[in-house]
């Protein structure tokens, strides 16, 4: 029953990235973006959900130091947009559409120690 709703609700996506590095002696810069299209396909709006699309865009950056054969720092960047439009009380008549532009970045940090 579950996976028959899921099918009716949602479809297969193909998720775009791309990502390139650049490598000097000691520090990797990169650069990256993506895509992933709405997984609920071509769909009307309704007064339950009026969102006609999903669709989600990143952009990322980074930079990567190598201290020596065995020591390696990383740290980088993701920012995330989307839109999203609801309709938060469907069982009530009349209730507002409520329309959010989401933007948000997240922030990474790493390190590497090969033995």
């Amino acid at each position: 029953v579950v996976n028959s709703q899921i099918d009716e609700q949602l479809t297969s996506v193909f998720s775009a990235k791309l990502g390139l590095e650049y490598r000097l002696s000691k520090v990797d810069i990169r650069a990256g973006i993506g895509y992933t299209p709405d997984p609920h396909g071509e769909r009307l709006p309704t007064s339950a959900n009026p969102t006609e699309d999903e669709e989600r865009n990143y952009a990322s950056f980074g930079l990567g130091y190598k201290f020596n054969s065995m020591f390696r720092a990383d740290i980088g960047f993701i920012g995330e947009s989307y839109k999203e439009i609801y309709q938060p009380y469907t069982e009530v008549e009349g209730a507002p559409v409520v329309t959010e532009e989401h933007t948000r970045g997240r922030f990474l940090a790493g390190v590497t120690v090969l033995f």
